[in-house]
């Protein structure tokens, strides 16, 4: 009998033939879409479905590992209590996809506007507050430090913060 990288040949066809009625979660048009974009042409579907499978296996193997650094950094986690193991839910985290897909040798970079935990909202009045040189209800309406007073002097700058008569004192432009 004929070996085929340490499988025999008849186990080749059975696999092949199987896939032929096998469905994958990786659709057959998308797996041939990036096949044609690699350069690859193939109308054989056992092929493209064998791609899949691998394709498959690849991402299972990735999420099972996610999983697993998941549970470890929640094992790990402080304030944990001592007592009775309390059923917890598994958070999985773009760190923990992170540390997974680098073992496969693939690394994931964090763009510069992702959040990874949710933050508190602060409210208008406080961001307003904090912000220097703006306009608050509390200043009535003239910037802090500004020597605006708002009354309408010549020569000296509304609440809007532009010249004299840009502006009704709301903020808006006439």
């Amino acid at each position: 009998m004929e070996r085929i990288r340490g499988m025999e040949r008849e186990e080749v066809e059975r696999l092949l033939a199987s896939l032929e009625d096998y469905e994958l979660a990786i659709p057959d048009e998308l797996v041939g879409y990036y096949l044609m974009r690699a350069g690859f042409k193939c109308d054989d579907i056992r092929v493209q479905r064998l791609v899949a499978l691998a394709a498959q296996k690849f991402l299972a193997d990735i999420g099972n590992d996610a999983v697993t650094h998941c549970k470890l950094r929640q094992q790990n986690a402080p304030g944990k209590s001592k007592g009775a193991p309390k059923e917890t839910r598994n958070v999985l985290t773009a760190d923990d996809l992170e540390k997974a897909l680098r073992e496969y040798g693939v690394s994931l970079k964090k763009p510069p506007y992702y959040a990874d935990t949710v933050a508190p909202v602060a409210t208008a009045t406080a961001r307003a507050a904090d912000a220097p040189g703006k306009p608050t209800a509390s200043s009535g309406g003239a910037a802090a430090g500004s020597g605006a007073t708002g009354k309408g002097k010549p020569g000296s700058a509304d609440a809007s913060g532009g010249p004299k008569g840009s502006g009704d004192g709301a903020g808006r432009k006439t």
